[in-house]
């Protein structure tokens, strides 16, 4: 496995701007920064991080000698740097404005007072920033307290009705908050063991919750909490149609609400690229047509997002393709995908990272280049981070499913042993390995009757929650004694 570096991957993750950035702020500090901007270029220039090659590119003999403490004082220095530019912050901005009016206020400078409270409170409005809209609240009671009495006390009860308001607002959002990240993590790190108990209690959660109320608090932040929550609390009960419902949603909400709030461009496009997913599952193919279209409209300054939306909108496009049949001509959009995920591999996270592995395999499996799929099987499991379990574990079943099309049963017998012998996999999935294990160990002649009782076994594995729909087509192909590629060109849709 190539070896990596922390330092290497925070230089490289950098987007253009914030590079150049960086080269501005060292050039304006002190002399001893300036010495660090060789180290910076050369780790930029690297694709991939090698000490040795570095050492030798590196002309300061004295960065060379103390590496280590070069590459420690290089890391902390971006990182201040980011820190010290990160003027767009709105909960920086707000701070900054209450420590100026505070100042003003000892200086007892009333206008200026008044400036900084207004500005503060147009900022946390703008952003919807609770906590401190109170803030600003109480400082603009304060200035009332100090320099006109009659408003203060004309607007004493007032001010206590909006404070309540912005209390029970708050509340509601961490509420929301903390619910959301319950649908979390039964949707990810608990899909296979989550029970009609868990799903019940998430549903009587929900519904302690009135949605004409909340929606009517006309808070972007509260309403596309509540969206989330509900989009993937119907995904988690496989109610796809819902789940679209409340995708579509968040996607208008922003689209309604984008001149009256600021929202990053990169969160807008998760929102919109799920929303495509869930087009996926529903196969609404006419409207996805549209709305990839339409996605191309948007406006994206930060070069890690462009590559993101670029390297998502050519997998959509794919497989759009690849659900009406139009799968002859995707090789171009394959080869751009590969360049983009390798320019992409730094920035992306980890869970993002393997779902979009995982769709590189589902392409390649349709097209039945199993070499290509055990490729993007093995850079699933090479990602090291306790995310995405379901994925994992199902990585292993279509690892099986592989070999076993390239005539590879003894390597294929072996895994099934071993997967079946680990104390996490799932059950469901055993008895599939075990009419795997039964299949290769079956005459030619006695195949087409095991794969029926393995596609009849499947409709009842409960728990199998990933890659049901792929194993699915795989068997249909083979009862029909088809390519994979034309059985699901003529009736599947892949999710």
């Amino acid at each position: 496995m190539k070896k990596t570096d922390r330092l290497h991957e925070l230089v490289i993750s950098l987007t253009t701007t914030e590079k150049r950035l960086f080269k501005r702020y060292v050039s304006n500090a002190n002399s001893k920064d300036n010495n660090y901007v060789e180290l910076f270029d050369v780790l930029s220039k690297m694709d991939e991080y090698d000490e040795k090659i570095l050492s030798k590119k590196l002309k300061n003999k004295n960065t060379v000698k103390n590496l280590a403490q070069s590459k420690k004082y290089l890391k902390d220095l971006i990182l201040k740097c980011m820190r010290d530019i990160d003027e767009n912050r709105a909960e920086d901005i707000v701070n900054e404005l209450l420590r100026e009016y505070n100042f003003l206020k000892k200086k007892n400078l009333i206008e200026e007072q008044w400036k900084k409270i207004q500005k503060a409170k147009e900022v946390a409005e703008e952003y919807e920033l609770y906590n401190a809209q109170l803030e600003v609240l109480e400082a603009e009671r304060g200035y009332f307290q100090l320099h006109d009495f009659n408003v203060f006390k004309n607007g004493f009860d007032n001010y206590n009705k909006e404070k309540e308001a912005l209390i029970d607002k708050y509340a509601l959002y961490n509420r929301l908050e903390v619910l959301n990240n319950k649908v979390f993590l039964y949707v990810r790190g608990l899909n296979f063991s989550v029970k009609n108990e868990h799903t019940e209690e998430l549903k009587n959660e929900i519904e302690k919750y009135d949605e004409t109320q909340v929606l009517q608090l006309n808070s972007f932040k509260i309403n596309i909490l509540w969206y989330k929550i509900n989009a993937n609390y119907n995904n988690l009960i496989s109610n796809h149609e819902r789940e679209l419902i409340y995708r579509e949603k968040m996607v208008n909400s922003y689209k309604k609400n984008k001149k009256r709030i600021a929202i990053d461009t990169y969160s807008y496009l998760i929102f919109y690229f799920n929303f495509l997913y869930a087009l996926f599952r529903n196969s609404k193919f006419e409207e996805l047509k549209r709305q990839i279209a339409e996605i191309e409209k948007i406006k994206i300054d930060n070069d890690n997002t462009r590559r993101e939306y670029l390297l998502n909108y050519l997998i959509y496009s794919v497989l759009y393709k690849l659900n009406t049949g139009n799968i002859d001509n995707i090789d171009n959009e394959l080869k751009k995908m590969k360049v983009l995920e390798k320019e992409f591999i730094h920035s992306i996270n980890k869970a993002s990272l393997m779902t979009l592995y995982f769709n590189f395999s589902t392409i390649y499996f349709i097209k039945s280049d199993f070499y290509e799929v055990l490729e993007w099987l093995d850079k699933i499991q090479s990602v090291k981070a306790n995310v995405r379990i379901d994925l994992k574990a199902f990585v292993k079943i279509m690892e099986i499913i592989c070999h076993y099309e390239l005539e590879n049963y003894t390597l294929a017998e072996s895994l099934i042993r071993a997967y079946t012998r680990r104390p996490d996999t799932n059950e469901d999935h055993k008895v599939f390995l075990r009419l795997i294990n039964k299949l290769i160990n079956t005459g030619q002649l006695e195949k087409k009757k095991v794969f029926e009782e393995i596609q009849a076994e499947l409709g009842s594995l409960t728990d199998f929650k990933i890659g049901k729909d792929l194993i699915d087509l795989w068997l249909s192909a083979k009862l029909q004694n088809e390519d994979i590629q034309k059985v699901y060109k003529k009736n599947f849709t892949l999710v």
